[in-house]
């Protein structure tokens, strides 16, 4: 099955896998990013479910856009940069937190102020955002693209740099230490967390109407 299908079980469709399977990546990596910079374990908990959801408005985007492919006018260029503001309105509707609203608002904005959707700029961004928008570039940079390769660990790390000024430093320097550690991987949140319950914890705020009941502490979970 390719990202382009839905995979439907009942009421619950994932559509465009390839956007899930890169909020997995951000979530694991954000989550991380932020217990290392001492964030608390409900901030941590927001960073993991922010980077898993951030780009569902990008769905909304298919009619204008075609996925997949470089951006190659002004007018492509606009209503991608509706994406983070489609996935806020998505989100606030199903009932998330609003800093989990906020992380993904915001997970465009750059330090210096030149990003999107408020061209915020310095502490103006909160802090989870700033999380978000290094752990986003890594992983799409780091990732393939119908239009390239993915760029290696080295070599995205290196691009990164070149454009140290979108970045909070001190988050981008972390965020550097940690992926020169010998663990250092996209990670998935469902792989990092312990226990069932808190997966199906942090499944029933992604999908609070279409939540399962918990199985038995040590069984596998069904996420679809």
């Amino acid at each position: 099955m390719t990202g382009k299908e839905n995979r439907t079980r009942g009421n619950m469709c994932f559509p465009y896998l390839d956007y899930i399977d890169h909020g997995l990546a951000v979530s694991g990596l954000a989550s991380t990013l932020g217990k290392r910079l001492g964030c608390s374990r409900q901030m941590c908990r927001d960073l993991a479910v922010s980077g898993l959801v951030h780009d569902i408005g990008k769905i909304r985007l298919s009619r204008y856009v075609e996925r997949g492919t470089l951006i190659n006018s002004v007018e492509e260029l606009k209503y991608v940069r509706l994406h983070s503001m489609f996935s806020c309105a998505i989100l606030e509707k199903r009932g998330y937190s609003q800093a989990v609203l906020s992380m993904v608002l915001h997970h465009h904005e750059n330090f210096d102020g030149s990003g999107y959707p408020k061209n915020l700029r310095g502490e103006e961004i909160p802090f989870g955002a700033r999380i978000l928008r290094v752990c986003d570039v890594y992983a799409a940079m780091t990732s393939d693209r119908p239009y390239r390769r993915a760029f290696d660990h080295g070599a995205a790390l290196a691009l990164m740099i070149e454009e140290i000024r979108n970045y909070d430093l001190q988050v981008f320097l972390a965020f550097q230490r940690y992926s020169h550690e010998p663990d250092f991987r996209k990670e998935s949140i469902w792989t990092g967390m312990a226990s069932c319950r808190d997966k199906q914890e942090l499944l029933g705020e992604l999908f609070p109407d279409l939540v399962k009941l918990c199985p038995a502490e040590g069984q596998p979970i069904d996420f679809i």
